[in-house]
């Protein structure tokens, strides 16, 4: 709400949806019944859901002196907030509103090691997969698999690059050093086409909706087939009808 404040054009950017389907209404996680995914996004709300209560519950009973996170020698400590306005923050924390920043960090992070001071780093994120993170353009692209936690690792926020498109098979190079970050074309782009980015390559559109909220129709086309189905069912073992059937079977 401060629009003096150097970091509101980009805040101020951000969507008020919440990306990914751990904000989605039930009717529209219904759609995904089927698929591994609403079993992701229980573990993922319940996750958030723990960890935020843990967090009230700090807020709520700690005073101005306990609000630290150093060593004790002042080196982290956040102490010089006043009680009234910890315990206000925690009063206005909900699930809805922690869902919502988790998406949008999700959606839009990048490793944290581009942001690390004086480092050297360059990646081609449409080549490999880590297990380590998860979350645009970044955190997600560098995890194996979708974690529902996703507390790995935190990674970082790039503004601009973060409105890159993504497209699976996109050739990108990502690099950092001492006083930048630049994201390098391996392909030539003619002029007037869209530059995408490659968010990681070989990711399922399981794991882009997961962690992004889109899924992509050659990608499903191409990658995603089902080349065996495991159905099972309950049913009253006392039943004579049900077992005859099953026999019949």
């Amino acid at each position: 709400d401060e629009a003096t404040h150097p970091w509101h054009p980009y805040l101020a950017s951000l969507p008020d949806v919440q990306p990914d389907p751990t904000g989605w209404l039930q009717e529209e996680l219904e759609a995904l019944c089927g698929t591994p995914l609403p079993q992701m996004v229980a573990e993922a709300r319940a996750a958030v859901a723990h960890e935020l209560q843990a967090v009230q519950a700090r807020l709520q009973t700690s005073d101005s002196n306990d609000c630290s996170s150093g060593d004790g020698a002042g080196g982290n400590s956040i102490g010089v907030i006043p009680t009234a306005a910890v315990r206000k923050w925690a009063s206005e924390l909900s699930l809805e509103r922690v869902l919502w920043a988790r998406g949008v960090h999700l959606s839009r992070c990048f490793p944290a090691e581009l942001a690390v001071p004086g480092a050297e780093v360059s990646l081609r994120p449409d080549t490999f997969h880590r297990p380590t993170g998860a979350g645009t353009s970044g955190c997600a692209a560098a995890s194996a698999s979708p974690s529902p936690a996703a507390g790995a690792a935190v990674g970082c926020l790039l503004p601009l690059f973060d409105l890159l498109n993504h497209r699976s098979g996109q050739p990108i190079r990502w690099e950092a050093s001492a006083d930048r970050i630049v994201f390098r074309a391996v392909e030539d782009i003619k002029e007037g086409e869209e530059v995408f980015n490659n968010y990681g390559g070989g990711r399922s559109n399981e794991q882009l909706l997961f962690f992004y909220g889109f899924a992509e129709t050659e990608l499903m086309e191409a990658r995603d087939h089902v080349t065996g189905m495991v159905l099972s069912c309950d049913f009253d073992q006392q039943d004579p009808e049900a077992l005859r059937l099953l026999s019949a079977k």
